[in-house]
C-alpha cells in the first residue's frame, strides 16, 4: 500500500493566491499566512513573491507577480505565466480568503504535528534518550504547534466593541469570590472572572502564598483548583491549612474538610507555561478546573533575552483573556 500524501489542501491554497492577484487588499486579512504555510512549491513561490510586494507598497497583480519572479530566476518553478493567470481566473472574489487561508495553515498545523512525531519517534529510539527532556521537548513543540492562530481576530470599529460590551453587561455576572472581602472590593465585580489573570504583588514576606493558599482553599469548596507550588513542597503546603483548622475544630475534622476539597497540587519546581497548561487540561478533562493558581511566577521558566522578557512570557500566556487586574 502506498503511503498517505501529507495533509494538504491544494484548492485553497490556490483560492488565497487568486484572491490576492485579483484583491491585493486582501492581505491585511491573512496577516498570520507565511509562504512555509503553503504545501507545493510553486505555491510557496508565488505567495512569498506577493508577499514581497504587497509588503514595500508595490502593486500587485498577475503581471508584477510574474515578473518579480522572473527577476528571482523562479517563475518557471511556479508554473510560469500560464499558472499564474489560472490561479486569477478560476478565483471569483476575495471574500472567503480568510476562511481558505485558515484552511491552509490548519493543514500545515497536522503535517508540522505529523513531522514533530517522526522527529520525536527518532529521537527517542538513539542511545541514552532522555524521556524527561524529550517530553518536555514535545510540549513546547505542541504548544507551538497549537497557538499560531488562536485568539487571533479581526480589527473592529468601537462600536461593535460598544455592542459587546453592552451584551457582557446585561449577563449574568459570574464572579469567584475569594473569601476575602477586601480583595474582593479591589477586584471589578466583587470577585474574580473566567478567564482574567490576577497578579497578587508585594514584597517578600508578606503573605502572598498565604493568601493566594487562603483563596485556593476557599473556591475548591465549590470548584477544582489547580496549585502550581513552585517553591514550596506539597508538604509545606498542606500543613498551612492543617494546622490553622486544628485550631478551630481539631486534627480529625480539620483532615476529614481538607480531604474532600478537590485541590490538586503541582510541587514540580520550575516548570514551564506548556507544562502549566498541558497539566490543566488533563485535570479539567478529569475533574473540570475553576481556578489556576501559580505560587510564584518569578520561578516559571520562560522565554527572553533577559530576564525581564522571561517573566513577562508567562504572564502573557497565562490570561484566556487578558485583563489582568493587579492586586497589591
Amino acid at each position: 500500500m502506498a503511503p498517505l500524501p501529507p495533509p494538504h489542501a491544494p484548492e485553497a491554497e490556490q483560492s488565497v493566491l487568486g484572491a490576492l492577484l485579483l484583491h491585493p487588499d486582501a492581505f491585511d486579512r491573512i496577516e498570520f499566512l507565511r509562504p512555509e504555510h503553503f504545501y507545493t512549491q510553486d505555491h510557496k513561490l508565488i505567495f512569498g513573491a506577493i508577499a514581497s510586494l504587497i509588503e514595500r507598497g508595490k502593486g500587485c497583480d498577475t503581471l508584477l507577480v510574474a515578473h518579480a519572479l522572473e527577476a528571482q530566476e523562479k517563475l518557471a518553478d511556479a508554473g510560469g505565466y500560464a499558472y499564474l493567470g489560472l490561479l486569477a481566473a478560476n478565483t471569483p472574489s476575495a471574500a472567503n480568503i480568510r476562511h481558505y487561508a485558515e484552511i491552509v495553515h490548519e493543514h500545515w498545523r497536522l503535517r508540522r504535528l505529523i513531522a514533530c512525531c517522526w522527529q520525536l519517534a527518532d529521537q527517542a529510539h538513539a542511545p541514552g534518550a532522555n524521556a524527561r527532556a524529550l517530553a518536555q521537548e514535545a510540549e513546547a513543540a505542541l504548544l507551538e504547534i497549537e497557538g499560531p492562530t488562536a485568539g487571533i481576530t479581526e480589527p473592529v470599529l468601537l462600536k461593535v466593541a460598544v455592542g459587546e460590551a453592552i451584551d457582557a453587561r446585561e449577563e449574568p455576572a459570574r464572579v469567584v469570590p475569594t473569601g476575602f472581602a477586601n480583595v474582593d472590593a479591589m477586584l471589578s465585580g466583587g470577585g474574580m472572572k473566567p478567564g482574567q489573570l490576577v497578579i497578587v504583588a508585594g514584597r517578600s514576606s508578606m503573605g502572598k502564598s498565604a493568601l493566594a493558599a487562603g483563596i485556593a482553599e476557599h473556591v475548591s469548596r465549590g470548584r477544582t483548583v489547580a496549585y502550581f507550588s513552585l517553591e514550596m513542597s506539597r508538604v509545606e503546603l498542606a500543613l498551612r491549612p492543617l494546622v490553622h483548622h486544628e485550631r478551630l475544630i481539631g486534627t480529625d475534622a480539620a483532615i476529614a474538610h481538607l480531604a474532600q476539597l478537590p485541590l490538586v497540587i503541582d510541587d514540580a519546581g520550575a516548570v514551564t507555561l506548556s507544562h502549566v497548561r498541558l497539566t490543566c487540561r488533563r485535570i479539567r478533562r478529569q475533574h473540570g478546573l475553576g481556578l489556576i493558581v501559580i505560587d510564584y511566577l518569578q520561578l516559571m521558566t520562560g522565554h527572553g533575552e533577559n530576564r525581564t522578557q522571561e517573566i513577562g512570557s508567562p504572564s502573557r500566556g497565562l490570561p484566556a483573556r487578558r485583563t489582568p487586574s493587579p492586586v497589591p
